[in-house]
């Protein structure tokens, strides 16, 4: 039996945050037309919020394949994380 997935994240540093619509222009290229996608900003020790987070919900394929490459690496922005919640 496979184990439904409720959710999963990919978390970027250097995303953009702490400006959230930079962090929404990096997952913007995650989104397929399935499920969804939400942008948000998240402070990885209680300070600035510099980790730019991209959450796939209601069937939103996590990490979905490229092309487009998801989430879109700006300059200096490296892949942090990649849970998958249940």
């Amino acid at each position: 039996m496979v184990p439904l997935v409720g959710a999963c994240n990919v978390s970027v540093v250097g995303g953009g945050c702490p400006d959230v619509k930079a962090c929404g222009l990096t997952c913007s290229p995650c989104y397929r037309g399935i499920g969804r996608v939400t942008a948000y900003c998240r402070a990885p020790d209680g300070g600035i919020p510099t980790l730019c987070v991209c959450e796939f919900t209601e069937g939103a394929p996590c990490p979905p394949p490229g092309p487009p490459k998801c989430p879109n690496q700006l300059a200096g922005a490296t892949i942090l994380t990649n849970k998958i919640l249940v």
